[in-house]
């Protein structure tokens, strides 16, 4: 039996992008938090990739 298979869609840098939620707090403490945050698709997209990793892991 082989393990789960998902293939990552995001290329040329775009995976630096998916950030964690203290890069969107009110008054980070993150260098360049700003342009990063702007950089993102959404503030939930790491928490979404990760739920959706996980569903495909446990499906075998």
């Amino acid at each position: 039996k082989q393990g789960p298979k998902f293939v990552i869609g995001l290329g040329m840098d775009a995976l630096g992008y998916i950030l964690t939620p203290e890069f969107y707090e009110e008054n980070p403490k993150v260098k360049h938090s700003e342009y990063l945050t702007g950089m993102s698709i959404d503030e939930k997209a790491g928490a979404i990739l990760i739920d959706n990793i996980n569903s495909l892991a446990n499906k075998n």
